[in-house]
């Protein structure tokens, strides 16, 4: 995002120009890798387009189109997979897991059924390693905001628990942290 603004000079058009070109690049993946049926592309494209839940989820921020990009993508290697599956392709599952989880917590509810499928068609201990490998930046994140904050969520979720987060945050080990 930083790169992006240096150019635009604009904050607001930044987040917005970043937001539309993940959205295009989530529709041209779509379009161009899901499926040969070019029938059944366009009815998923139709569908898309007509979502105003997609539509404008996709135009605010960068977290939601992050999301349905790497969505996609995880769910065409996943469809793509053969099993038992090389251990390059279980890191790279996990990966965009791992990622989609850092970018949005609850998105990992959308991978934990295709990565117990995974492990469950796995047969190998050795080869499941690359699914905790995988994860491993999630863990890192969550080890720090641990250390951070003294607690292994986001203080956001920590303000919405306690209904407030002005003074509690700050009797907190971590004190308040601003992001």
């Amino acid at each position: 995002m930083t790169g992006m603004y240096l150019i635009v000079r604009d904050g607001y058009f930044t987040l917005i120009l970043l937001s539309l070109g993940t959205t295009l690049a989530t529709i041209y993946f779509f379009l161009t890798k899901t499926s040969d049926d070019s029938f059944a592309v366009f009815l998923g494209w139709a569908i898309l387009m007509l979502s105003k839940s997609f539509v404008d989820y996709s135009g605010s921020g960068l977290e939601n189109p992050a999301t349905h990009l790497i969505l996609i993508i995880f769910f065409y290697y996943f469809f793509q997979t053969e099993f038992p599956a090389p251990p390059r392709r279980l890191f790279l599952l996990s990966g965009l897991a791992c990622l989609a989880t850092l970018n949005r917590m609850d998105s990992l509810l959308f991978f934990m059924p295709a990565l117990v499928y995974v492990f469950w068609k796995q047969h190998s201990f050795r080869d499941i390693r690359q699914l905790v490998f995988g994860f491993t930046p999630f863990v890192l994140w969550e080890i720090f905001l641990s250390f951070l904050l003294w607690i292994p969520f986001s203080e956001y979720l920590l303000c919405q628990a306690w209904g407030g987060c002005a003074t509690k945050s700050a009797l907190q080990p971590g004190g308040v942290v601003f992001s």
